[in-house]
């Protein structure tokens, strides 16, 4: 018994950080997922599917994966919140179990065991994936084509890397049909094959570039096509008077600092976010939060300083190169492109990535010491140090999260949207289907006008969402219209 459990050792620890997970994600959403305008969308988009109306599903403002998943659940009789929450379980499962294994490559089994447990509690992430947002699909998928970009980049095999590139680039085409952000992914792969020494100029590189690019891009150009042909559009966006690259530079790293070394976690539209996941601490544990910080920047500098001037970091470059990119992207986007504040949805996506690379900094700057005992002991309370404040920052927002669940609803005077007496779930996407998707006009028209501000646009979208889902202000009565 003892021979079969350690040579299966692997499997059993991957069903256990997964198991784990699951249950923690099933706890923070019994209530159901939060959701948010985006989040109706997806789910206005799913139920056209579910009605046989694809052509009208052909929306390049939104990437199609997320919500064909939902769909796809739907299909088995569940509601589109349910389905929601089933994703958000399954993925942060897949999540971890994938980050496991993808740290156990990169950064060693210790690092991989002391990056899932954090990932148990880390309040950034979790907060994400109690939404209902297509991060919670594209971080995933973004673990697992990074897991097959580090096998095929160390891959001697010719054959066997090729396969490892296939799959890496199927699931990197899957997280770019879920944001477009994935472009960042793709790029980095682009960069892995051409830093791959065993692959040879210029045949083979070339050949390798063109099979990559042709798996990942061709599902992504053949929707954008269809969007063009049915829709009439494909993304644009353009905002001449945005803040410059350095100022969102600048703002992606405070995103960063405060996210994983502070107890503020940052959202920063007010309208749609009206509360932030903070918490004052009292004094020893806001010092603990600034050693902390002050600590792992002063090894982080040290450790790769060293590394710059000793051996090169051949296993971690897979996701330095990701991480990378996407900071890089992103900062573009916001920049020149997207009007996107910078907040902790959409830095997410490094977020498992840099866990590994704290962990990897502690372990890793403690090898030089010869005295066995002081290094056990250095990397014991370095660790111990940082799962405790994480630990922490997770409890500091269990009364958010709990202030997210949807509560009962509750009958008003005011005529719904719908006809059925109750503002819910179907009254929000039956507005939404009407202001973007050409759906029927509300009878009468002034039941949506629920802000009462003589016109019906998104602000009433927003306004059912926060009554609905966050115990907000309750629709204007109608004799208030």
């Amino acid at each position: 018994m003892r021979t079969f459990i350690k040579q299966h050792l692997i499997y059993f620890e991957c069903l256990t950080y997964g198991l784990f997970s699951g249950v923690i994600m099933m706890l923070l959403t019994r209530g159901g997922v939060t959701l948010s305008p985006d989040s109706i969308n997806y789910m206005s988009i799913a139920k056209i599917i579910n009605t046989g109306k694809l052509t009208d599903a052909f929306v390049a403002t939104w990437p199609p994966f997320f919500p064909m998943l939902i769909a796809l659940i739907n299909s088995f009789g569940f509601v589109a919140e349910e389905s929601a929450r089933i994703i958000s379980v399954i993925m942060y499962l897949a999540l971890v179990i994938a980050i496991f294994l993808l740290a156990k490559t990169t950064a060693g089994r210790l690092v991989a065991h002391f990056t899932s447990i954090s990932m148990l509690f880390f309040a950034p992430l979790l907060f994400v994936y109690s939404f209902s947002w297509s991060e919670t699909v594209f971080i995933t998928l973004s673990a697992i084509s990074l897991l097959f970009l580090d096998k095929f980049f160390k891959s001697a095999d010719t054959r066997k890397s090729y396969i490892h590139l296939i799959w890496g680039g199927m699931f990197i085409g899957l997280a770019l049909l879920t944001r477009y952000v994935g472009a960042a992914l793709f790029v980095s792969g682009l960069l892995v094959v051409l830093l791959k020494g065993e692959i040879k100029w210029p045949t083979q590189k070339i050949k390798a570039l063109i099979l990559y690019s042709i798996i990942v891009c061709a599902p992504v150009i053949l929707y954008l096509i269809a969007c063009q042909h049915y829709q009439g559009q494909l993304p644009g966006y353009g905002h001449p008077t945005m803040p410059s690259f350095w100022y969102n530079f600048g703002s992606f790293i405070s995103v960063v600092y405060h996210d994983l070394l502070t107890f503020d976690l940052r959202f920063a539209n007010p309208n749609i976010f009206p509360y932030m996941v903070s918490w004052k601490p009292n004094i020893p544990i806001h010092i603990l939060g600034k050693v902390c910080a002050l600590l792992f920047l002063f090894l982080f500098v040290c450790y790769f300083v060293l590394k710059l001037f000793k051996v090169t970091i051949k296993n971690q470059l897979i996701l330095l190169i990701y991480i990378s990119c996407y900071s890089l992207f992103f900062i573009f986007l916001t920049s020149f492109l997207v009007p996107l504040s910078m907040e902790t949805r959409f830095c997410s996506p490094i977020y498992p990535f840099i866990i590994i690379f704290v962990f990897f900094i502690v372990v890793g700057a403690s090898t030089g010491v010869n005295n066995r005992k002081i290094k056990s002991l250095f990397r014991v309370i370095s660790i111990l140090a940082v799962l405790f404040f994480w630990f922490i920052q997770a409890g500091s927002s269990v009364n958010v999260f709990k202030r997210m669940q949807p509560g009962k609803m509750t009958r008003i005077e005011q005529q719904d949207i719908t006809g059925d007496g109750v503002f819910d779930i179907s009254d929000i996407m039956f507005l939404t289907n009407y202001l973007y998707r050409g759906g029927p006009q509300p009878s009468p028209l002034q039941n949506a006008n629920v802000n009462c501000d003589e016109t019906v646009n998104i602000a009433d979208v927003v306004y059912l969402v926060n009554y609905v889902y966050r115990n907000g202000l309750s629709p204007c009565s109608s004799k208030d219209h």
